[in-house]
Formats: C-alpha cells, structure tokens, sequence
C-alpha cells in the first residue's frame, strides 16, 4: 500500500479535539514494530510557512537512508530523485494542514547501540489562521510537542520575543497535560528552524551559524528581567535546545503556483543547507528515542498518549488561553474591582463594628444599597482597557461580590440584635422580679423599692480611608543626540526614547523646535508613521515615501507613475543597515516637515514618523506596547509593517497595543478612536490569488478578516479592531530581491532593489501621500495644528510614566497567573465552605479549638492548591501559596470576630443569668427579712384585737343585764332613781366603747 499522510489528531466541527482511534492502532500496533523504540520528529509554527514542503525533505532522506538503503554520499538532494513528494502542500495565503497528520510508514534504523528505532513524522497545523482560535492552536502546538522526542519550531526571518512568547505558552500548556513528577525538563528536543535567513554575513547558514545566531539572541546583553526569565523557562523546558539557519528557496518556489516540488527549482544555496540539515536530526547517531518521565517508551505505547493528551486537552482543569488584549483588560478590571471593594468594605466596616450602633435591617440594606451604588460607580469612572461585555461581566461580578460581602455584615449585624435582644430580656426578667417582689410586700406597708440597673451601650468610633498620592516623575532625557537640529541637512531625530532606566522620555527642545516654527505651527498636520517587528524594514521603506515627498511637494517636480526614476539613483534618509541587530529606537521624526495644498486650497504640513521594532530580545511587551501605542495616537496614518501575511497573531498585537493607546486617549465618544491603518504585507508571495497594491490588498485584507466560519473569540477580535479605526486599508508588497535582503553592501542603490518592488511602491507612496489622499491628525474630531503636537506627545509620553495602566504580561505569565488565581479561588472556596459550617452553628466554639480547626483546613487548602499541576514557574507558585495563606488568615480573623461576638454573646446571657439569678435571692431574703418583721407586727394586732374583743364581750354581757333591769323599771317612768340608773347605763355603754377602740388607738399610735 502506498503509504500518505494520515490525521490522527483533530479539530472537528465542533472545535473539539479528536484522535483517530482507528489510525493510531493501525500504525503504532503493527506487530514487527509496536515494541521498537520510537523516534518522533514534529514541526510546528505559523501557518503558511513551509513546514509540510520541508518535512519531504526528511521523508526523502528516509527514504533513501533507511528503507532503499541508497545514501552513498552526503549529496542526498539532486534532480535525479525525482520532485518532492509526500505531505501534502500548496502555494496561497489560505491554510492547509489541519490537525495533526503522521506519515504513514514507519522507518526503521539501527543505533550506535545496535538496537532498532521506528522513526515516525509528524506534520501539523500552522498557527494563527483566521480559523482557528488561539486555545486549539495551544493545544495542537502542545500536543506535538508532547508526543515528539525531536520538536522543529519553523519560524521565518528571525527570532522575535513574540515567537518565545509563544512557544512558552503552548510549551506550558504541553506541561500541564502531562502525567510528571520529576524535576527534569518535561521536553526532549528543540530545533529552531529559521527560515529565509537574511543576515549570512552575521551568521552562516546551518547549524553553527544558528547555534551562534540562538545563542546570541537568547543570552543578550542588558536585557530585562522579564525577558531574561522568559528565555531562562525556555531553556528549562527542553533537554537540548539548537538552531539551524536556511536561506530563501528561490522566487519560483515562494509565488510560482505551478512549483510542484521540482528541484532544479529551488535555490541551490537552500538545497546545500537541508542536504547538512537533515541529517543533523535524522543520521543513526543523532537520533532521539522518545521518553517519558525519563522512561523510554515503544513504539505501541504512542496511541495510549497521544488519546491521553488530547483527552487532557478537553479537561476543564487546563485554563482558557486569553488573547494579550482580554487576559490585560481582565487583569486591569480585577485591578479596579478590587480597589472599589476596598471603598465598599472600608464604609461598611464604620458601619458595622463591635462598638457601632446597631442598624435596623431596612437602614443596613440602604446602606449596602447605596455604596455598592458608589462602587458600581467609581468603576464605571474609570478608562480601563476593554469591551462593553467584559464590563458588563466584571460590574455583575463585582455585584455579586458585594451582595456576598452584604451577607457578612448582615450576620454580624444580626448577632449585636440578638446580644441587644438578650440584654433587653435580662432587663425585663430584672424588672419582672423587683415587680413580683413589690407585688408580694404589697400588703405591707414600707416595702423598699428596688432600681433596676442598665448596661451601658458601646461608643461608635470612625475610621477614614487615606488616598495615596504618587509622586510625579520628571522625565529627562539625558542622551546625547547623534544629529542636532543645528545640523545643515534634514535628518532623522528622535522625539520619544527608552532610556537606560526604561523610562519613556520626550526630547521637548526638539519638539518644540521642529513644531513651533512660526511658518508651519498654525497650519493642519498629517502625520505618517510606521510600526511593526523589529528588522522587517521600516526605516527601508519610510525613505521611499520621503523621496515622493521630496520630490512632490519640496521640488515641485510633476511626479508620474515611474517617479522613482527621477533624481538621485540612491535612497538616503532614515538610517537603516543590513543585520540581525536593531536598529531604530524610540520614534524618530523627519526633521523637515513638507508642506502640501489639499483639494480645498488649505495648506497642510506634513510629517513622517519611524518607529522602534517591537519584540527585540531587549525591548519588555510593556514598553513595546507603549512605542506602538504612542506612534499611533499621534498618526493620522499608521503603516503596520508586515511579513508575508497577516496572522490572527498580529492582530493580537494590534489589538492590544492599540487598545493600550486608547487608555491614553481617554476618549468618551463613540467613534474610533484612532484614524487610519494600512496593513503593510511584506514579500508577498501569493500574487496570483491577490495581485500587489492597494487592490489586492483590500481584498486579501477583507478575505482574512471576514472568513467564514470564524470561532466567536476570533470575529470578536477582529470587530474589535475595526472598531479602533475609522479607515482600514491594506497594500500587498512583493520581495525587494536578494540583494536588499542579504547583501551587507546593499546602500540603497535602485538598480539593487526589483522592478516589482520598485512599481509597488510608486503605487503606495501617492496612496499614503498624494493631496487628495492626505489626512489631517484629528483628536476627539477635532483638526489639530502642528504647534498642538508638542503638548500631545508630552501628555501621551508622561501618561505612559504616570498613568494608571495595567502591566502587560506574556501570554504565559496572564494565562499563568490566571490559572493560579482559579485554583487559589478554588483552594479558599473549599476553606471557607468548611469554616461557614463551623462557625454557623448555634454554639460558639471555644478559642483553641476555632484555631485548631483553622490550622487544619488551611493546612487542606495549602494541601490541594499544591497537588494541581498548574502552569507557570515554582517562584510564581510560591507568590500564590503565600497569598493562599495570607487570604486564608484574613478570612480567619473575619471568623474569629464573629465567633467572638458569639462567646460574647453567650458569656454575658450565662452573666445576665447568674445575675438575675443573685438578684432573686436578693430579693427573696430582703422579703424573708421584711416580712418577719411584718408578721411579728401582726401577731402583736392580733393579741391586742384578742383582747378588746374579750373586754368588749364581757361589757355587752353587763350592758344587757343593766338593759334587763331598765325595762323592769320602765314603768316607773319619771322615777328620780331610775334617771340616774339610765345615766349610769349610758355611762357603762361609753366605758365599753372606750375598751373597745383604745387597744387599737394604742397599736397604730
């Protein structure tokens, strides 16, 4: 059976990842090589880069080293063998290779130890197309690098820190999908793969050359931490890291669509280099045996793996990859959430204390109401870097924070009611025992009342939150310049630099002389910059349209369509030299500024910008950002520069940096923000699907950005940028020749530069340049005037120093850090959740053991936040176990005051107890007191009532026979002797009522 690439890792329709069961089994289960050794070598990198023309190289050299067995010579590569064959590739700028693909047929070589390895290739799809979004790019890059033991990383031109970046990223992400517990690097080998090598006087083609090339730009003087660590983690990745330089394979093959792999076709410089290459990977002795965990593996192991790793790559626990511009804009919103949850929680805190005064519920969710209403509102006060849906996510996150925080002041609120209740009740069962007391002395007269006694209520104290101040940097730029203004010819100067310190500084003497000339400071300006990664030939090009400036609006010349044959033979301007080295740094200004008549007779002064290249190996993304985002803001043209194409990857960039920019603006209104963009391409080489020029470049440009079926993150991205500028243009460039490219005695001659780059750019220049074509520099809508551009780069310049702008980090320190924090999240969700339950149950806790249950859940969180492998290097997973702990002991002293209130609670209702328990007896033994005595006093009434009550018996008995002896009288009626008997009865009657009452006049006096 002939053998052909096979796919055995997939991106479906659905965007999930798949593995082709079937062709795994098929391939690695054969029975005469399952339990060989295995030798995997992948190539990965941007799309659209030759990576599948350049693995049929390795598959000829297989071919004839391995299964023909007919290398008899180091000259491996001649036309007799026939054209390139095997992975499938085609010229054009759409991508082709999807998935992972492996050829077929298995190789098998002999080591220098005599034993067999089964060799195995594996093609895979290019990253950053306009289909793919940056996730499954991360995961089809760490995939392969998983399952290779040799990894080629194709890049084009160079290296940059956006291609370190990168690989990083994804190499990271390989890391977390893998089963490891060792200390050693988790990866074999790395081959940086640099194509199209434009420097062979620096450094030579092939493998020295790019070992001295990797080594310069990896270990580079002065360069910044950050890019010092990010090379360091590179390093620690891979076991053995090396580099290999080819040169271009010749114009038939980059922008021919009829090359079908013919050999006389490609350069003879290129074929000479692959013929040392190959066999630099695939020769007996450089082969490298597949290993995991340090364990070789076999060849029929590889299925198990490679089902693994993609089923890894499905797994919720691998972190979402965030562009550059959403992983800032969520690090600067999280910025801000916090800083207004400070505000929230230091009023609310004044509010709710151990010696606040107690709020009602409806006052305390007026309260609540109206500072989260603050807080909602000081973010929305803010200029953070981001869409509407990422604010509306981030205000209802940080709504829902506050509402959670509510429910703690609500509690803690709760428990001082309950402490007011308990004490409103001791002081009602207080006086509902002095009441009982007076109730039973009530009968008794001087009963002595009882004062109930009153607790007195907590003092309220206030706190006051101190805003900070940072102190104003004074930028000075202490640089020598290298061409003065007094200089007798225009030259390059430089407005904006980065100094020794980093610091962005302006030179304001320049600025000011260049804008505040008096024949030039009121007029309109258009100002034309251009921006994009280092040595792509900015400066090159800038001196074109200088030359069309010159010559159209200096001489007066009446230009045509072949304008740049008149005059000097020979570009002079912006320096620029040949090398691997940058070169511009900071923005240089054109220290003579033309002036030109627009379509309506106004005059217009017009200025011309170059700019530092982004992502040197000496430059941080921060400060990158920040030229790229100050170069915009003053354009009214921005020329992105571009390489061969445009990637989703660029856009990122653009993205991000611009959106950066858009900080500065501080702009309210709806429009965008920035005005024109004209995307630069570079060496095109697809002329036949677009041809050069603007026409060509529209619909390139229009064909990328609006392909269908985009993922939602990518058209998001895209619609995002659209919307930053008012006008988006593109103009496709062919490849200037060989002589620019790598010549270092190239000095700008004409004659040097090819007749199809030479037409293209007499289309570009009147494009950018012409009267009709110019654009005045506007801010907020509104035309600015050349003497405007002092103030305007200063404030942009300063808001770079002292502006409050996120930090721009990696996308693997974002996407790590991001990581982090969901797992710490995670790790204090699982402490809290358990501490809830402690501390929430009806009786408090004693302290010892509220500090004991501390310890050990922390200890459990500590526990799990350490067993999940997570990305990111060990200095950073110690910063987030510190934090871990340092928000889990916050969250601690939170708790403890509320189970505090608690135990306060319960050890005043256990006083409130015993004291009205104390007063009782009290009470009780005064009563015992009072009503022995009261009792004596009422046995004494009772003995003298007794008495009178005897006395007064017997007097009625007297009084009734005296009345017997009356009414036997009565008939002697006027008788003197019965006169004075009724005399003496009446008498007798007053001596018994005297007998009567006196004991009791003698028993109350």
């Amino acid at each position: 059976m002939t053998a052909i690439a096979r796919k055995i890792v997939d991106l479906s329709g659905d965007t999930k990842i798949t593995t082709n069961v079937d062709v795994l089994s098929e391939i690695f289960n054969h029975p005469d090589l399952k339990d060989k050794q295995v030798c995997v070598v992948s190539i990965t990198g941007t799309f659209r880069q030759g990576k599948s023309f350049l693995l049929n190289f390795l598959l000829r050299y297989l071919n004839l080293k391995y299964k023909s067995k007919s290398l008899s010579s180091e000259k491996w590569l001649s036309a007799d063998g026939g054209d390139l064959s095997g992975f499938a590739w085609r010229c054009g700028s759409e991508r082709h290779t999807t998935g992972i693909l492996m050829w077929s047929e298995i190789f098998l070589a002999k080591l220098p130890s005599n034993k067999e390895v089964a060799i195995v290739l594996m093609d895979t799809q290019g990253t950053f197309d306009n289909k793919t979004t940056r996730h499954h790019c991360a995961a089809i890059f760490a995939i392969s690098t998983l399952i290779s033991s040799v990894q080629i990383y194709n890049l084009r031109n160079q290296i940059n820190q956006a291609d370190l970046e990168h690989l990083e990223c994804f190499s990271g992400y390989g890391q977390l999908a893998m089963d490891q517990s060792s200390r050693e690097a988790p990866f074999q080998n790395l081959c940086f793969l640099i194509r199209d090598w434009q420097y062979p006087f620096e450094a030579s083609y092939g493998t020295e050359g790019g070992q001295h090339y990797l080594g310069q730009f990896l270990n580079a003087a002065e360069q910044p931490e950050e890019l010092r660590k990010q090379n360091e983690n590179i390093k620690r990745l891979f076991k053995n890291i090396n580099c290999c330089l080819l040169p271009h394979p010749g114009g038939k093959v980059a922008t021919n669509p009829s090359f079908q792999g013919q050999l006389e076709e490609i350069s003879e410089e290129f074929l000479q280099t692959v013929e040392a290459f190959v066999p630099s990977i695939l020769a007996p002795e450089k082969l490298v045996p597949k290993t995991v965990n340090g364990e070789t593996i076999k060849l029929g192991d590889l299925a198990h793996f490679i089902q693994s790793y993609c089923q890894n790559f499905m797994n919720d626990d691998i972190p979402k990859l965030e562009s550059m511009y959403m992983a800032t804009s969520t690090a600067h919103y999280k910025v801000v959430l916090t800083e207004a949850q400070q505000l929230y929680q230091n009023t609310m805190n004044l509010l709710v204390n151990e010696t606040s005064d107690i709020l009602a519920d409806v006052n305390l969710q007026a309260h609540h109401t109206l500072k989260k209403s603050e807080a909602i509102d000081y973010v929305k006060s803010k200029n953070i870097m981001g869409d509407e849906e990422i604010k509306r996510a981030s205000l209802a996150k940080l709504s829902h924070d506050l509402d959670e925080m509510f429910l703690s002041y609500k509690k803690l609120n709760q428990i001082k009611i309950q402490r007011k209740k308990d004490l409103d009740k001791f002081n009602n069962d207080l006086q509902s025992t002095k009441q009982q007391f007076d109730n039973k002395l009530e009968n008794y007269q001087g009963i002595i009342k009882q004062q109930a006694s009153t607790i007195e209520q907590y003092c309220k104290t206030q706190q006051e939150l101190q805003q900070q101040v940072g102190n104003l940097v004074n930028q000075v730029n202490n640089r020598p310049k290298e061409q003065t203004m007094q200089s007798s010819n225009p030259c390059a100067l430089r407005i904006v630099n980065l100094d020794g310190t980093r610091k962005i500084t302006t030179d304001l003497q320049v600025l000011e002389q260049l804008f505040q000339q008096p024949q030039i400071k009121d007029k309109q300006v258009c100002v034309v910059s251009i921006t994009g990664t280092f040595r792509q030939g900015k400066s090159f090009l800038l001196n074109f349209l200088l030359r069309y400036l010159d010559l159209k609006y200096k001489k007066k010349i009446s230009v045509d369509k072949n304008w740049l044959s008149v005059g000097d033979s020979k570009l002079t301007g912006f320096e620029w030299r040949s090398g691997k080295e940058r070169h511009t740094v900071g923005i240089l200004i054109w220290s003579e500024i033309f002036l030109a008549e627009l379509p309506s007779g106004e005059e217009i002064a017009i200025i011309l910008l170059d700019t530092q290249g982004t992502f040197d190996n000496k430059t941080t993304k921060q400060h990158c950002a920040a030229v790229f985002a100050i170069s915009t803001l003053i354009s009214s043209v921005q020329i992105y520069n571009l390489k061969n194409q445009i990637s989703q990857s660029d856009l990122e960039h653009m993205e991000c940096f611009s959106g950066y920019g858009q900080l500065i603006a501080g702009q309210n209104s709806s429009e965008a923000p920035f005005q024109n963009v004209c995307f630069l391409i570079r060496d095109w080489q697809c002329p036949y699907e677009n041809p050069y020029g603007v026409r060509g470049g529209r619909n390139y440009l229009e064909e990328f950005l609006d392909a269908p079926g985009q993922p939602h993150e990518l058209r998001k991205q895209n619609a995002n940028i659209r919307s930053l500028f008012k006008k988006i243009n593109c103009f496709l460039l062919p490849h200037p020749g060989r002589k620019v490219a790598t010549e270092i005695s190239f000095r700008g001659e004409l004659q040097d530069v090819s007749s199809e780059f030479v037409e293209s750019v007499e289309e570009l220049a009147p494009f950018l340049l012409s009267p009709e074509n110019l654009v005045p520099k506007t801010v907020n809508g509104q035309r600015i005037k050349v003497g405007d551009l002092v103030h305007f780069v200063q404030s942009y310049c300063e808001h770079f120093m002292t502006g409050d702008l996120p930090k721009l980090e990696s996308m693997f320190l974002a996407t790590s850090a991001a990581h982090h924090s969901a797992v710490l999240a995670e790790a204090e969700s699982q402490y809290k959740v358990s501490m809830d339950s402690l501390v929430e149950q009806a009786e408090a806790l004693e302290e010892s053991h509220l500090e004991a249950q501390h310890k050990l859940l922390k200890a459990e969180a500590v526990k799990f936040f350490q067993s999940k492998n997570m990305m990111g290097d060990d200095e950073m997973k110690k910063a987030c176990e510190a934090k871990l702990s340092q928000s889990i002991e916050n969250s601690f002293v939170e708790y403890r005051k509320v189970n505090s209130m608690k135990l306060e609670k319960e050890r005043q209702r256990k006083e409130f107890g015993e004291k009205l328990k104390k007063t009782e007896n009290e009470f009780h033994n005064k009563f015992e007191q009072q009503r022995e005595k009261y009792d004596n006093i009422v046995e004494q009434q009772q003995s003298v009532i007794s008495e009178a009550q005897k006395a007064q018996s017997e007097l009625q008995n007297n009084v009734k026979d005296l009345q017997n002896q009356i009414d036997d009288l009565q008939r002697n009626e006027g008788d003197p002797i019965l006169k004075g008997i009724a005399e003496i009865v009446q008498g007798a009657t007053n001596v018994v009522a005297g007998v009567v009452t006196s004991p009791f006049r003698r028993l109350f006096k």
